[in-house]
């Protein structure tokens, strides 16, 4: 089963490269932006923006180099990513304020764009969350020695470019229930190639 993607999203221009993004609700109510982690895309909200859409103007981008978005040669780091608020139509105002809901490395994202601009966040809410590390005694003991192995220069590519491991083993294993044939085909869409899944990678540092 090929399914690159369950609908085509519009894009915006970002970052010298291209911003996807779903967009639903009442453009004149609140903004709640939806941040997505990894290796995943705005399609993980595609159930949750019909709920909030009669009460805000929702909108979940694909962060650069995930889902639908470009892929340029950039330094894929949760820094880099806080050209999100960018992608919402050239219509919205300078002043722009959004409700974040953010999950995974998402999350990340979420808390360093509410430090840099609080006056662009109004409110947080967040799951699964992503925090600053002081050291490996931080993390559970299966934790520190994954994301070491990810670190390792020669072991890292290995386990995240060339086997995929955060589509094919991290993303099947967080999830309660099973990912449909569907689901992962989605979801694996954006990674076809080792170069293509740089951004996963990236993300780990």
């Amino acid at each position: 089963m090929t399914i690159p993607f369950d609908i085509t999203l519009p894009q915006v221009n970002v970052l010298a490269s291209t911003m996807a993004y779903r967009e639903s609700g009442d453009p004149q109510a609140p903004v709640a932006l939806f941040l997505h982690g990894n290796p995943t895309s705005s399609y993980i909200y595609r159930n949750i923006l019909p709920l909030v859409a009669p009460v805000a103007h929702c909108i979940a981008p694909d962060l650069i180099g995930f889902g639908q978005s470009g892929k340029p040669g950039i330094e894929y780091a949760l820094r880099r990513s806080c050209a999100v608020p960018r992608c919402f139509p050239s219509t919205k105002p300078a002043s722009l304020q959004a409700f974040v809901i953010a999950q995974d490395w998402g999350t990340g994202l979420a808390f360093h764009l509410a430090a840099r601009r609080p006056e662009f966040v109004r409110g947080l809410a967040f799951m699964e969350f992503i925090r600053p590390i002081p050291s490996w005694d931080d993390l559970p003991a299966k934790g520190a020695e994954i994301f070491k192995k990810f670190r390792t220069p020669g072991v890292g590519e290995e386990m995240i470019l060339e086997k995929n491991m955060f589509v094919e083993q991290m993303l099947p294993a967080a999830t309660v229930r099973k990912l449909t044939d569907e689901e992962m085909s989605v979801y694996r869409a954006p990674f076809p190639t080792p170069q293509s899944r740089r951004p996963t990678w990236r993300f780990t540092e």
